[in-house]
């Protein structure tokens, strides 16, 4: 790995997270595929390898602790306090994103999990300056898709868990509206740090939405780049040849449209869903029902 833990002058860090099945796979590819920037995923920094390291630095610690107690008649080794444990994180991080990036000379160096947006407050503690794209989708749709896709992973999918669609559809929305808030007010307190990016935007005006997004990350928006990024990462390319609309539940890119949950959901779960989430589905372009 990497022994360097800077990123390098003039290069804008950035990370991208939302609920998983919400188009975060689709901005990676988009972004990526620009020849200024760097975007892989899943490194699972914030979610997995955090705790893993403060597991390892809890024992570390414990273990100094009591080498010391053994041999009291000793001063000991001093023992390591959290900012230490952050500046090893960091260093993790940095190092794993450098190596990405093999060598290549980039302004903007990114990574994607989609856990990554309930993690803002670790990220900006160890990167103030860091700049996060949250990418959005109606709840609804998301929990269509996510249900398909836990049978495509596992026997029996959500089924055991959940029961049915329509009670992962309402678990799941609930918890949306809650982040949505919260990861919109810290948005707002870091202004030019945060960017909403809507999955149905990237299908009705993707080169509009791209162009947002570079220039978030102080890429130029030239239409000729954006429109060979689109082009890079189109769901026809991603599937062999499969049109959106097109279902092929044995897929990670299913089938790559927006509304489908009305074909799926029940009027009983559409009108709950409705009244524990509309604050949210309003302000983010969405109709209640």
């Amino acid at each position: 790995m990497s022994t360097g833990h800077a990123i390098p002058d003039g290069t804008t860090l950035f990370f991208v997270g939302g609920q998983g099945k919400s188009g975060t796979t689709w901005v990676q590819l988009l972004l990526d595929a620009h020849p200024d920037i760097s975007c892989a995923g899943e490194a699972h920094f914030f979610d997995m390898l955090a705790p893993a390291m403060q597991q390892a630095f809890l024992r570390y610690r414990r273990q100094l602790e009591d080498n010391n107690q053994l041999f009291h008649e000793l001063a000991g080794y001093p023992l390591p306090e959290q900012p230490q444990g952050f500046a090893a994180l960091r260093g993790a991080v940095v190092s794993a994103l450098l190596d990405q990036s093999r060598g290549q000379s980039v302004k903007a160096l990114g990574e994607r999990t989609p856990a990554n947006v309930e993690h803002l407050d670790l990220i900006w503690e160890l990167f103030p300056q860091a700049r996060f794209i949250h990418v959005i989708r109606d709840p609804r749709d998301v929990a269509v898709s996510l249900w398909q896709h836990g049978h495509r992973i596992q026997e029996g999918g959500f089924s055991k868990q959940y029961g049915s669609l329509d009670a992962l559809a309402l678990h799941l929305c609930e918890g949306w509206s809650a982040w949505m808030q919260h990861s919109a007010l810290l948005g707002e307190q870091r202004p030019g740090q945060y960017l909403e990016v809507r999955y149905e935007d990237l299908l009705t005006s993707g080169p509009a939405a791209m162009a947002r997004a570079l220039e978030f990350l102080d890429i130029p928006p030239d239409p000729a780049v954006i429109s060979n990024c689109i082009k890079a990462s189109a769901f026809e390319k991603l599937t062999g040849g499969r049109g959106r609309g097109e279902e092929d539940p044995k897929s990670h890119f299913r089938k790559g449209i927006s509304g489908d949950w009305r074909n799926h959901l029940a009027a009983d779960c559409i009108k709950k869903i409705r009244a524990s989430a509309a604050l949210q589905l309003t302000r983010l372009g969405y109709e209640p029902d």
